[in-house]
């Protein structure tokens, strides 16, 4: 018994071949997609225990930790400079990672002990809160992104802000005048940790100060 078959009947299954190809092409590259996505998600994963790990570790040489933040052009061009300055900053930062013996608080209680440090800090606190949404990005809670917010406000008038209070600290020779912050500190760097890594991009601030006069060019500074 012979079978024919015509010509619209090898187009139909040429048609549903092909469905079929691309159908199992998509659920491949859908696999191969998904596979990715997980690679980066445990690399993330890593990447943010590694970041809570040195959050943590108060032990560790903190140059070590730290060492990335020094411009490697510098170095070649002023090794002796830069050696001291590493010198010095290793000595000094030892107080600073004290901070993260601190217990996770929530923003008030984190900056309870500024209060009489940072002037009308509960006011700003409260602004903070008050403009932070109910469910923030990144799974955040509000205290949590209200700490970066408070972080950024300016101050009105004549007082200075948290951050410039905080930054001029930093800046100080005696590392024992951070002892208040430590709480926020803890709170603010958490936070920081568990935002997500975007590429490396240019980002500008406006001032009114001649800026030119603080950082002439030459100058070797602390950022």
């Amino acid at each position: 018994m012979a079978i024919i078959i015509n010509d619209e009947e090898v187009n139909n299954q040429q048609q549903i071949m092909s469905k079929h190809m691309r159908k199992n092409d998509s659920q491949l590259r859908l696999q191969g997609l998904l596979q990715n996505l997980d690679k980066e998600e445990t690399i993330y994963q890593k990447k943010l225990t590694k970041m809570n790990e040195n959050l943590d570790d108060t032990t560790a040489d903190p140059m070590t930790k730290n060492y990335r933040f020094v411009d490697t052009a510098i170095a070649e061009k002023h090794p002796q400079v830069t050696h001291n300055t590493i010198n010095y900053i290793e000595v000094d930062l030892g107080p600073i990672v004290r901070y993260a013996k601190e217990p996770l608080l929530p923003l008030v209680d984190a900056c309870a002990s500024l209060i009489g440090i940072v002037d009308d800090l509960l006011t700003y606190i409260q602004l903070a809160l008050n403009k932070t949404l109910a469910e923030p990005a990144d799974e955040l809670t509000v205290d949590e992104s209200a700490s970066i917010r408070l972080y950024t406000i300016e101050w009105k008038g004549s007082h200075q802000s948290l951050y410039s209070k905080l930054n001029r600290t930093l800046k100080a020779a005696d590392r024992e005048e951070l002892q208040p912050y430590f709480k926020y500190l803890k709170l603010f760097l958490t936070v920081l940790a568990k935002l997500p890594c975007f590429p490396p991009i240019t980002i500008w601030r406006g001032v009114t100060k001649d800026l030119a006069l603080i950082f002439p060019s030459g100058k070797l500074v602390t950022w």
